[in-house]
């Protein structure tokens, strides 16, 4: 690991951040894991554990920790305090790569993430070294943008080698919830969900029975046929083989299904003919 050098502190978006080089190589940019929490108005360590989750996905090239292949006090020299370099497990630095790969991970409801990572590019990000004797700035905008866009599709073919799926933009991190929201939708109901409609069918026939101590609710095959005709109902209005198989998305309409139900005619004679029943026999 070549030496790293505190060279100053520049003003960035309002706040004094250090300009540190070496690590990956000579004269080359790197950026603390607290500098990047500070900027993108994170904690440091939401950061150290964002990166520690996905570690695989740096390499050599990316993620430095200093705190252990450097020695304390080279470490002190670059501003931080004995407390934070003892109380800190890890002290993280990226290069200009391990930086755009961490903004890409980072919680996309974060909508300013980019704008603060372009700007960074822009701002701090400017010198590349062009051999081993020294550096070079980006001649104009438009070849910074290109650099930009290359390190990004890099990014995105290493995340596809590594977790089988691309680095979304922003548009497609909406497309990816519509498509997600969509297939929860089409999914069958979900445990709870089937018990919702399981005790809803009870309820609803009890009530219709005119309750648990009427003499049709205390016959179990008739009992059963009315659950069991209220189940029809469900398979009818959802074209499904059982209750199970309804979607998700029909959750709402099927509990309405339920609340409307209306016996049948014969099921209504036999219930209404076993309570009449009881009060023919409470009356002897």
């Amino acid at each position: 690991m070549n030496n790293l050098v505190l060279k100053e502190k520049q003003e960035f978006m309002g706040v004094r951040i250090p300009v540190i080089e070496g690590g990956f190589g000579e004269g080359q940019k790197v950026i603390l894991a607290k500098t990047i929490a500070e900027i993108h108005s994170v904690s440091t360590p939401d950061i150290n554990k964002l990166i520690n989750r996905n570690i695989e996905r740096f390499t050599i090239n990316d993620l430095l920790d200093i705190k252990t292949q450097s020695s304390r006090d080279h470490v002190l020299t670059l501003g931080f305090t004995q407390a934070e370099y003892g109380n800190s497990k890890n002290i993280f630095i990226l290069s200009q790569r391990g930086y755009t790969k961490l903004v890409a991970m980072m919680d996309n409801s974060n909508d300013k993430k980019w704008d603060v990572m372009n700007n960074l590019i822009d701002e701090y990000f400017i010198l590349r070294a062009k051999d081993k004797s020294g550096q070079v700035e980006f001649e104009t905008k438009e070849d910074m943008f290109i650099y930009q866009l290359q390190e990004l599709k890099k990014t995105k073919q290493q995340l596809n080698e590594v977790n089988h799926r691309a680095l979304v933009t922003e548009e497609n991190v909406e497309s990816l919830k519509k498509d997600f929201i969509n297939y929860k939708e089409n999914e069958c109901l979900s445990g709870v969900e089937r018990d919702e409609i399981t005790s809803l069918v009870k309820a609803i026939g009890v009530k219709a029975m005119g309750g648990k101590e009427t003499k049709s609710y205390k016959n179990k095959s008739l009992r059963s046929r009315v659950y069991a005709n209220i189940h029809k109902e469900l398979r009818n209005q959802f074209d499904v083989p059982g209750y199970k198989y309804i979607k998700r998305k029909y959750f709402s309409k099927a509990k309405e299904v339920i609340y409307n139900y209306r016996l049948t005619i014969a099921l209504r004679e036999e219930i209404d003919l076993a309570n009449s029943q009881v009060e023919f026999e409470s009356l002897d």
